[in-house]
């Protein structure tokens, strides 16, 4: 017992040696292959580094953050500018439609009593309207139904642009020449005509479409651009659409000299927004009498003869009336597509995983 007690010291060290060498043989080869992998990883990071250093724009910083956020805000800004501009834009009632009567039959009775102001305004103007304008333009003999809203806005609206599409041609005049007849061709060459006041004869139609048939019209001739473009298959208009618009069609006799006057007055009218599609002519009258009409306007015993060299004298050509047709497009703002709008802008782009790394790294919020 003594002699193991003497050599106990010697006998702990050496088993202590002995599991230490053992954990030793055990953990170096782990130790090592951890050590491959880890340098490996570190190989393959550092040449990720190497390759976005190469490209500076691939970075993601918080200066890359901070310059998105700030461009999402200049343009939030400038659509913002946008709306502002766009808001109110469209038809304008005057304040007495404003005002107008909410019941069914005051209100017919108030249309009545503003049916007959247009239809006295155009009498005074010298202009002709078709025989049947206050009902095909203005509800005559037509009551409101009871309580609907939506048709007296609709009626409201139709009485305000008829109303201002009378005012405008009744009110453009311009100078012309007036020629008196002569039939001495050279006297009639050489006299100085007499500059009058002409303007709207006769509006012989009028016409006002269905705004979502016209918005209809507008994305397919769109549409067909495209294909004529050689556009690829599925292309379509970007973005979105902050107007609806009403085509508004004329068909009016007037002077030639007096049709760029009263396209311009209907265009910038303060009662609405409009732009000018199309604008046609053509003549009303023969640039000279038929040799029928001459003879059957022939004084009593005067020879067909003597009307036809009456005729001939005649040669001082003058510039006749037109029928002008004048198509316009009224342009309303679209409050829904530009609260659709907002709505869709409120709504930010998730963060990429490099973004949000690089937040989470340089502490941007």
């Amino acid at each position: 017992m003594e002699g193991v007690m003497k050599y106990l010291f010697w006998v702990v060290l050496a088993a202590i040696l002995v599991i230490a060498a053992g954990v030793y043989m055990l953990m170096v080869p782990s130790i090592t292959g951890e050590s491959a992998t880890l340098k490996g990883v570190i190989s393959a990071k550092a040449a990720e580094v190497q390759k976005y250093a190469a490209d500076s724009s691939k970075v993601v910083s918080s200066k890359h953050v901070e310059a998105v956020e700030a461009y999402r805000k200049q343009l939030a800004q400038e659509e913002t500018a946008i709306l502002g501009l766009w808001e109110g834009k469209g038809l304008k009632l005057p304040d007495d439609f404003a005002a107008s009567p909410k019941d069914s039959i005051t209100f017919d009775n108030w249309l009545i009593d503003k049916r007959a102001e247009i239809l006295k305004l155009a009498e005074q103007a010298g202009l002709k309207l078709p025989a049947d304008f206050g009902k095909r333009f203005l509800f005559e003999g037509q009551n409101l139904p009871s309580n609907d809203e939506a048709a007296r806005q609709a009626r409201l609206k139709q009485a305000a642009i008829v109303q201002e599409v009378v005012r405008v041609l009744s009110s453009v005049k311009v100078k012309v020449p007036h020629y008196a007849f002569n039939p001495d061709a050279k006297a009639q060459a050489e006299a100085a005509p007499e500059m009058v006041d002409a303007g709207v004869l006769r509006l012989d139609n009028l016409t006002l479409s269905d705004p979502e048939k016209t918005q209809a019209d507008h994305e397919a001739a769109y549409a067909e651009a495209l294909k004529l473009a050689g556009a690829p298959s599925g292309a379509k208009e970007t973005g979105s659409t902050l107007q609806k618009s009403q085509a508004l069609t004329l068909l009016i006799t007037l002077p030639a000299q007096a049709v760029p006057a009263v396209a311009r007055a209907l265009e910038n009218s303060d009662r609405w927004v409009a732009a000018v599609r199309k604008i046609d002519t053509q003549r009303i009258a023969q640039p000279f009498a038929a040799l029928e009409d001459l003879r059957a306007a022939a004084p009593a015993g005067e020879a067909p003869a003597e009307a036809l060299q009456n005729l001939k004298l005649n040669t001082y050509f003058q510039e006749a009336g037109v029928q002008a047709y004048l198509e316009l497009d009224l342009v309303e703002f679209d409050r829904e597509a530009a609260k659709k709008l907002q709505q869709a802008a409120q709504v930010k782009p998730a963060a990429s995983s490099k973004t949000a790394a690089a937040k989470k790294k340089t502490g941007a919020k």
